[in-house]
C-alpha cells in the first residue's frame, strides 16, 4: 500500500512525509490538526489492547480540537456466514504493471467468539494464481461507537460512504469523524 501511495503522490506532485510504523506504539513528537486512518485499517486491530493503544497514540498526537477520521467495515452477516469451503468473487482489475486482468476471489472463515474474519484472497493473472491470508476484526456499529466513547472520543459524524451518505444498516463501511472529548 505504501508503494502505491508513494507512486500516486509522486505522480500528482504531492509532497508527503511517509512513515511506516506500528499504529499501537507510534510517537512522532508532533501534534496534528487531523489524523486519518483510511482503508479500513482499524479492522486490523484484532484485540482490545491493540485498539486502545492505537487510540491512545492517536489522542497523544492531536492538537486541541484536532480531528480523527477513519473507516471500518460494517459487518455483513450474509458474507460472514457463507460456506467457508467455497471461493467467492471479490474483484477484477487491470494490473497496474501491465500484466493483464487480475481476478480476485476469497474464502472466509468467521469466528463469532473473537469476531475475527480469516480471509484467504486468491489472485489470478495470466493462468498464475497467488494467494495470501489476512485476519480482520469485525466491529458492529454500536460496539465501535462505545469503544470510541470509552476511549475518550466524541463522534461528530458517522457516514456510510465517503460521499457523506448517512450511515444505515446497509452501509458497507462505517466512516467516523471524531475528536477527543474535552
Amino acid at each position: 500500500m505504501l508503494k502505491e501511495a508513494k507512486r500516486k503522490s509522486k505522480e500528482h506532485r504531492i509532497e508527503i512525509e511517509w512513515i511506516e510504523g506500528d499504529m499501537t506504539i507510534f510517537n512522532l513528537n508532533k501534534k496534528f490538526n487531523l489524523i486519518i486512518m483510511p482503508g479500513c485499517a482499524f479492522n486490523w486491530f484484532l484485540d482490545l489492547e491493540s485498539i486502545e493503544k492505537s487510540l491512545t497514540s492517536v489522542k497523544s498526537h492531536l492538537n486541541h480540537n484536532g480531528g480523527f477520521i477513519f473507516d471500518a467495515f460494517n459487518p455483513d452477516l450474509n458474507l460472514l456466514v457463507r460456506d467457508p469451503s467455497k471461493a467467492y468473487p471479490n474483484a477484477k482489475y487491470q494490473d497496474p504493471d501491465g500484466g493483464g486482468l487480475i481476478i480476485v476471489s476469497e474464502k472466509n472463515r468467521y469466528d463469532k467468539a473473537t469476531q475475527i474474519s480469516k480471509v484467504k484472497l486468491s489472485y489470478s493473472i495470466s493462468d498464475k494464481i497467488t494467494s495470501n491470508e489476512i485476519e480482520l476484526r469485525m466491529f458492529f456499529p454500536q460496539e465501535l461507537d462505545a469503544i470510541l466513547k470509552y476511549n475518550g472520543f466524541k463522534i461528530n459524524a458517522k457516514y456510510g460512504d465517503f460521499d457523506q451518505t448517512p450511515f444505515t444498516s446497509d452501509s458497507r463501511r462505517q466512516i467516523f469523524s471524531c475528536q477527543v472529548k474535552k
